[in-house]
């Protein structure tokens, strides 16, 4: 073999392809920030309907960080919000029809503190409904309750439903928890 067999020979198919087409593919790579940039820009105003919500609820502007989103505290709070229930995207790599950068809804808790007893809350309220949508939500730290919302291939086609598919699940959490929560951060 000779020296520039084994130096290739040393890259998979994949690597070979990539660095033939780096270019090309860096070029595209761009696009999906830029179209990321752009989806994160449309979902901030089209998520503003939340602001017609439960009046004991108020758009908050303090979000976990690396995250965007449109999210709602108690209204009654005077200090930062120990509950937030909204939905969450990262700005920069945000993409609704794949998973993981689709946005997600989700019910956020600070301090860790307050998670077990605001978890426990939410738990009961689960529990007296076996056949609620609970069973569809993930937690983790300091994520309470959360699940994607995966949009349709193409939903780039008809955003707004997308955008309304969004705010009502942002809006079934906050109907179905949103009280209890509420009454453990008064």
């Amino acid at each position: 073999m000779t020296e520039d067999t084994q130096t290739a020979s040393a890259f998979s198919a994949p690597d070979l392809f990539y660095l033939e087409h780096r270019a090309q593919i860096e070029e595209w790579a761009d696009l999906r920030r830029g179209a990321s940039l752009a989806i994160d820009h449309h979902l901030r105003g089209a998520m503003s309907e939340l602001r017609d919500h439960d009046p004991e609820w108020t758009i908050a502007g303090d979000l976990p960080q690396r995250y965007a989103g449109v999210v709602l505290a108690p209204a009654s709070v005077d200090r930062p919000a120990s509950v937030l229930i909204g939905a969450f995207w990262k700005p920069s790599t945000v993409m609704p029809a794949v998973r993981p950068d689709a946005p997600f809804v989700g019910i956020h808790v600070e301090p860790t503190q307050f998670e077990a007893r605001a978890s426990q809350t939410l738990d009961r309220i689960d529990s007296q409904d076996a056949n609620g949508p609970h069973d569809t939500y993930k937690t983790a730290p300091p994520w309470i309750r959360w699940r994607y919302v995966v949009a349709d291939e193409r939903w780039w086609e008809e955003p707004n439903t997308y955008s309304q598919q969004l705010a009502g699940e942002v809006t079934a959490l906050l109907a179905r928890y949103g009280p209890a929560l509420r009454s453990l951060t008064s």
